[in-house]
């Protein structure tokens, strides 16, 4: 039996995003084992996945050392968690610290995305296969998947968008919850998701307040995770009677109540990402980083952002975070509109 391993640590999104590579290499090589390696809590994302046959916890080694000695160090406990042999490796981070996790792995070939940057250009000659990815303005998962192209014969019926499964047992716990709240099987469910790993990727939250003010005749409910806590704070001291909301949740929890929202308002994050995968409909606010690489656009899915020539930038901390503050409540109250008609 052939087997083939894949990894990427993070984030929840970014792994999201694999998922139709992983979907389309398994469904066009049935023969072959596949295997996922991830980080926590990427990892989770990927439970109940078909097309993955084993789900693999990268441990990452944190010292005082240089991050490529870390990598050298996670080597005794990947060899526990991993098989002694692969027909592929699949490198789906492709930075210099991969390529140097990718040495205790064992694979007849390895792959990966050329690295570009002159002082690392000899880790390129690690892997069998390296594709040329240039900047494209287009949808992270085509990345991914013109990658896993190369071992496939039929490239025909391609499918972008991200695999998510939620368990019936998820779903029954989160209908739980929603009942908690008087939201009935089969009402329409507005959700709005503040999380940003980034400051500057965070819609300031009195345009949020603003938001919710103006939509006092529907309930709303807000997601969050760690980080949100000053801002979910703030909420609640507003006393919104339309706000509702949820309390921690572990990821998988999370996603399962996304699953039964009928929209789908956030930043960029790693919830929209899970929307999306679920055919949530989604307002994505865009500030620093690019709509056109991480959100697939259609009738379902709209990217709202405010033109200036100094975004997308990509940068994590902004002094005014202008490209955002302008992103107004009453636009986002016409796309509510339009998706929600």
């Amino acid at each position: 039996m052939k087997k083939a391993l894949f990894f990427r640590i993070g984030a929840i999104g970014d792994v999201l995003l694999t998922t139709p590579a992983i979907k389309l290499f398994k469904s066009k090589n049935p023969d072959f084992v596949v295997h996922y390696m991830a980080g926590y809590p990427a990892v989770e994302i990927l439970k109940n996945n078909p097309y993955i046959d084993k789900i693999l916890l990268f441990k990452e080694v944190k010292t005082k050392f240089p991050r490529f000695i870390n990598a050298l160090l996670a080597g005794k406990d990947i060899k526990k968690t991993t098989d002694p042999y692969y027909d592929i490796f699949f490198d789906l981070e492709s930075s210099y610290y991969s390529t140097y996790i990718s040495f205790h792995f064992n694979a007849k070939e390895k792959a990966g995305f050329k690295i570009t940057k002159k002082r690392r250009f000899y880790l390129n000659f690690f892997y069998k296969y390296r594709l040329n990815y240039k900047d494209r303005d287009d949808y992270i998962s085509l990345k991914f998947i013109e990658l896993v192209e190369k071992y496939i014969s039929d490239k025909n019926n391609i499918d972008v968008n991200p695999v998510l499964v939620i368990s019936q047992e998820e779903k029954l716990k989160a209908q739980d919850l929603l009942l908690s709240y008087n939201i009935k099987p089969g009402e329409k469910i507005i959700m709005a998701c503040i999380s940003g790993t980034w400051q500057s990727k965070k819609w300031p939250i009195d345009n949020w307040i603003s938001l919710f003010n103006n939509l006092s005749s529907q309930k709303i409910l807000l997601l969050w995770g760690p980080g949100d806590e000053k801002d979910i704070e703030f909420i609640k001291n507003k006393k919104l009677p339309n706000v509702f909301i949820i309390p921690a949740l572990t990821i998988r929890e999370l996603a399962s109540i996304v699953s039964f929202g009928s929209l789908l308002i956030s930043n960029d994050n790693g919830v929209r990402h899970i929307a999306q995968a679920l055919s949530v409909k989604t307002i994505g606010l865009f500030g620093p980083t690019n709509e056109n690489g991480w959100m697939k656009q259609d009738e379902n899915n709209i990217a709202l952002t405010y033109p200036l020539n100094c975004r997308p930038c990509d940068k994590t901390k902004c002094k005014n975070n202008i490209c955002l503050q302008n992103i107004r409540p009453v636009d986002v109250i016409e796309k509510i509109n339009i998706l929600l008609k």
